[in-house]
């Protein structure tokens, strides 16, 4: 990914809109990406990002399976609340 000032910039901005928030698991965190709804990773306009954690960032590009990482409770929950998320993603 480029890290221009621009994009620096960008990134801040919903950051900060979105609370420190990540908008599938709902966590506050500092360690926050930029997820782009369309899928492409050149269009910066603010309707199109939306700030995950890293987990969160990997569940939604399907890069990693949630088993690994939660007990069997916790899976339906996650998986729930990723599929609530994706809704807005489409």
């Amino acid at each position: 990914m480029r890290y221009t000032k621009k994009f620096n910039y960008i990134k801040k901005i919903i950051f900060y809109i979105y609370d420190f928030q990540c908008q599938v698991c709902k966590q506050h965190t500092f360690e926050l990406e930029l997820h782009h709804v369309d899928k492409n990773n050149t269009n910066d306009e603010l309707v199109n990002l939306k700030p995950l954690c890293g987990k969160c960032h990997l569940l939604v590009h399907g890069k990693i399976l949630v088993f690994f990482y939660e007990p069997i409770g916790k899976i339906k929950i996650a998986l729930e609340k990723l599929q609530k998320a994706l809704i807005h993603f489409v």
